[in-house]
């Protein structure tokens, strides 16, 4: 994909008066002076689709490359709070939308019987250490897998744990 249709995605499913409308409603940008709200939630929704997974250090690497101002990483992780958590939430319900809005465009088979879509991922989340023996990792420390099922236009969410070390072996069939 190259930068104009990044660009284009963007403007057509998150335009920047959507974005700007999202900020403004959480409270994200009080005022200007090293934040640029527009480019860290674009950083934020093009870092969710890197190999790292989303994390703050990608973000924040995606935000500077865009031009932003340099901003020590102490004072970029402070804007993850609740005011990006509510911008964050109503640019998932502008995109959700978008997409309910759409018909699904498969061609041949796929296209006369695919009916619903599902967005499936997974996260590990550590937990105490006490807790090792029953829920070992795949380090020396106690972890749960998440997994997570999306199902828009609905947008139900369905939730299984595993293990940490089950990702290794064959994951059953947790959702019908």
């Amino acid at each position: 994909m190259h930068v104009a249709d990044v660009r284009e995605v963007f403007e057509t499913i998150l335009p920047a008066e959507t974005l700007m409308n999202a900020v403004a409603s959480a409270g994200l940008q009080e005022r200007e002076r090293k934040l640029d709200a527009l480019k860290l939630l674009r950083a934020m929704v093009l870092a969710a689709s890197t190999g790292y997974g989303g994390r703050q250090a990608d973000v924040l690497r995606l935000y500077l490359e865009a031009g932003a101002k340099r901003v020590v990483r102490g004072s970029f992780y402070a804007w993850f709070g609740p005011a990006l958590e509510a911008a964050m939430s109503a640019l998932r319900t502008q995109a959700l939308a978008y997409v309910a809005r759409q018909s699904p465009d498969l061609p041949g088979w796929l296209g006369r019987h695919v009916r619903d879509w599902h967005i499936v991922d997974s996260s590990t989340v550590k937990l105490d250490d006490r807790l090792k023996d029953e829920y070992p990792g795949t380090g020396d420390y106690a972890a749960l897998k998440v997994h997570k099922r999306y199902e828009p236009p609905r947008v139900s969410r369905r939730l299984h744990l595993l293990r940490e070390w089950s990702h290794y072996e064959q994951v059953p069939q947790i959702f019908p």
